[in-house]
């Protein structure tokens, strides 16, 4: 049996110029402007939102996975993101690959 996700994914050959594994709580928010490079995300555990300039936001529950072929500008947050005028997230890097997006009160949980 094919998989159709699979053959789209296959299709596109996205080439992202590299990938991390990204951990947060608390309310956050973090935005990109690119020059339409791949962007994908898979949401391992409890949920986030994706807003893409110009469509409505898209909430991200645990197993679901976005291609974006080609991303310009789009914001991800915590499923309930800050108010606009609150900055942007600052994303700390634990190791090579590995980035905490957070509340930096609260302690950091590893996840197995």
């Amino acid at each position: 049996m094919i998989d159709p996700l699979a053959e789209i994914v296959s299709l596109l050959q996205p080439q992202a110029a590299f990938s991390k594994r990204a951990r947060a709580n608390g309310r956050w928010r973090v935005s990109r402007s690119e020059t339409g490079q791949p962007f994908y995300c898979l949401v391992l555990a409890g949920s986030s939102q994706l807003t893409l300039k110009g469509y409505a936001p898209v909430t991200l529950e645990q197993g679901d996975f976005v291609l974006i072929p080609a991303a310009w500008e789009f914001a991800m947050s915590s499923a309930t993101p800050p108010a606009a005028n609150v900055p942007d997230a600052v994303p700390h890097m634990l190791a090579p690959g590995d980035v905490w997006i957070a509340n930096r009160i609260s302690p950091l949980r590893s996840r197995p």
